[in-house]
């Protein structure tokens, strides 16, 4: 009865998503540390394996500047991982790693990517997703140079070999998972880049959900549709940038992919202030948010409709941006939704803020 009340908002007597997703994390982490105990000693004595108790010691295997302000890290361990973070985590966690600048004793969240750089393609680059259970370690990290970014600045200049400090998974947010008997979506096509297979016939009903993505804030939606065992549903994207085919260049293949795999849909806009203002675009984008029904729903099976039905809103990228679309974050505390979501009928049940 409690779980049940808990998971209710109890001015509309609907679910909420957001709430149901806080309960999956709460009912986990008590798990995760009564089946995971590691001593002093052992923890000591191997600090190998990536972990947000300590910083572990990876190496920069490649680096390639799409543009003046933004470039693509690729870093892998020192010694390889036991644990395939790709797996742990698919589509249930949105997680990021931090990058400590050791002379400046400061710490930069990234969200990472399961990509690995494959070889150049005359003056291109050419990226690869990650094997299903490759526990290799590697990452791909998409990063911009901002004036006062000490972090991003610093890993810029340093050379191929060069090692860097790093720790987590920090989780940023956990989804309710599904029926444990729900399938996995294939992976495959991102690497051979054949988009004529067949839609794939999930046994439950998903949920949609939108995100609201400033400058590399895209690299988020992107995780939970690059990693091992990706995210069900559809999802919608609503990027704000500069140019569009310039600064992301070498992930808009993947997201061609996935477009034409039903699996994404992608809006973006390259003067995102003037688009808030006459929302001409956006009002027929972003309607009020669909009820969250139930995670247990059986599937009608495979379904070519473009129609997508967002239950939650994700918002990630820069202050400035968050706060024009669903009002600031205030560190911890989401803060009350205002701002363009709030004029749709959003609220805090069904938006949720990433730093």
């Amino acid at each position: 009865m409690f779980i049940k009340r808990f998971i209710t908002n109890s001015n509309t007597g609907k679910i909420s998503l957001w709430r149901l997703g806080l309960l999956s994390a709460g009912l986990t982490a008590p798990i995760a540390l009564v089946s995971n105990p590691v001593s002093t000693y052992l923890e000591e004595q191997s600090k190998v394996e990536l972990s947000n108790d300590y910083f572990v010691k990876y190496r920069i295997s490649w680096r390639h500047f799409v543009d003046k302000d933004h470039y693509l890290l690729e870093i892998e361990p020192i010694k390889r991982q036991q644990n395939n973070l790709w797996k742990e985590h698919g589509y249930r966690k949105l997680w990021s790693i931090q990058v400590k600048q050791p002379q400046i004793h400061v710490v930069r969240h990234y969200t990472p990517l399961p990509l690995e750089h494959v070889d150049s393609e005359n003056n291109g680059i050419k990226l690869k997703v990650l094997e299903d259970g490759d526990s290799s370690g590697k990452m791909m990290l998409y990063i911009k140079k901002y004036e006062n970014g000490e972090v991003a600045r610093w890993m810029s200049t340093l050379p191929i070999g060069n090692e860097i400090e790093i720790r987590g998974p920090y989780i940023d947010y956990q989804f309710p998972e599904a029926p444990a008997d729900e399938i996995c979506l294939d992976r495959r096509f991102l690497n051979d880049g054949n988009d004529q297979v067949p839609v794939e016939a999930l046994k439950y009903k998903p949920y949609d959900v939108n995100f609201f993505t400033g400058g590399t804030g895209i690299v988020t939606p992107l995780q939970l549709m690059l990693t091992e065992n990706p995210f069900k549903g559809k999802i919608q994207i609503i990027h704000a940038c500069k140019n569009y085919q310039e600064e992301l260049s070498p992930l808009i293949p993947f997201i061609d992919l996935l477009k034409s795999k039903n699996r994404l849909q992608m809006h973006y806009f390259e003067d995102f202030k003037s688009e808030l203002k006459n929302k001409r675009k956006l009002n027929k984008l972003i309607k009020a948010p669909f009820p969250f029904e139930s995670l247990d729903i059986p599937s009608i099976g495979a379904s070519s409709s473009t129609t997508i039905k967002p239950v939650v809103s994700f918002v990630v990228g820069p202050e400035g941006f968050i706060a024009n679309v669903c009002g600031p974050k205030y560190d911890l505390n989401q803060g009350p939704i205002t701002g363009y979501l709030d004029s749709r009928g959003w609220d805090n049940d069904t938006v949720y803020k990433l730093s």
